[in-house]
């Protein structure tokens, strides 16, 4: 049984579409993928046959084969462990992947099932979302990041089996719909209460930290300086009156600084970024 499931690998700082095929056929039990894959790539045969057994799903030894599509492109990084699992169980019919013609499959297995969080999540779903694509299946971890990007639902799964039995509802398309984050509530609220940075007197040390601030351009004045909490000084309007990044013209470039750090995540995350960089 043939089988085809919608992922994405990261390429420079940007997503292209990636489509996981399996077939399942008689013949010599084996695994094999095949698509220009680099070293981790490769290594998911091990991690999703290891988590398929330990989430309970004991399959028949058939000749399984995995593609990915487009065998042209390299494929690096772990997030296709998911939709490989995924492409797998539905070759074997023992998932119904109908219903995911118009949904992203991304993420990293770990050996008992669990869905492991993968960088880059941004540049995903705004691929997706671009492509047409109305869901998002991707590790309960990054939900919450998914959710950034208007327009796609997001579904977060923390384990294999909870995949599977999210997918077996008739209704899971309703799910993932969830309240709004507290960093969206925030760019929501910064919107409309800009000043004239020109309409600030006195304050001349707190006005030149943040001109060098906003000079800096990186993260805007939101990841180079923060206010203090103390009030009748003028801080919160001089904060407020830089353009960068609370401006609405400016949200292209936010989204460019949020998809760099979404792609840095994880090696932020590493106790030897600091020493490396």
């Amino acid at each position: 049984m043939f089988t085809r499931i919608n992922s994405s690998g990261i390429q420079g700082i940007g997503a292209y579409p990636v489509s996981v095929e399996a077939d399942v056929a008689n013949g010599l039990p084996g695994f094999s993928i095949s698509g220009q894959l680099s070293t981790e790539v490769r290594e998911a045969q091990e991690r999703v046959r290891t988590a398929l057994k330990n989430s309970g799903f004991q399959l028949p030894a058939k000749k399984i084969t995995v593609n990915l599509s487009p065998a042209g492109v390299k494929k690096g990084g772990t997030a296709f462990d998911l939709p490989i699992a995924v492409a797998v169980l539905g070759a074997f019919g023992v998932l119904d992947t109908g219903g995911l013609g118009e949904c992203l499959v991304i993420g990293e297995l770990g050996l008992d099932g669990s869905v492991k969080p993968v960088p880059g999540v941004l540049v995903h779903t705004e691929a997706a979302r671009a492509g047409g694509l109305r869901q998002c299946i991707l590790p309960g971890e990054n939900e919450r990041e998914g959710r950034l990007i208007k327009g796609i639902q997001i579904i977060g799964i923390c384990s294999l089996k909870e995949l599977v039995q999210t997918l077996a509802r008739p209704d899971w398309k309703s799910t993932g719909q969830k309240e709004e984050t507290e960093e969206e509530e925030k760019d929501r609220s910064c919107e409309g209460d800009l000043v004239d940075f020109k309409e600030i007197n006195g304050q001349g040390v707190l006005r030149r930290a943040a001109e060098v601030a906003a000079a800096g351009r990186r993260g805007g004045c939101g990841g180079n300086a923060r206010p203090f909490d103390v009030r009748q000084c003028g801080n919160r309007k001089i904060y407020g009156s830089l353009p960068y990044p609370h401006d609405s013209s400016w949200s292209h470039q936010r989204r460019g600084y949020r998809d760099i750090q979404s792609l840095q995540r994880l090696r932020q995350a590493s106790p030897w970024a600091s020493a490396a960089f």
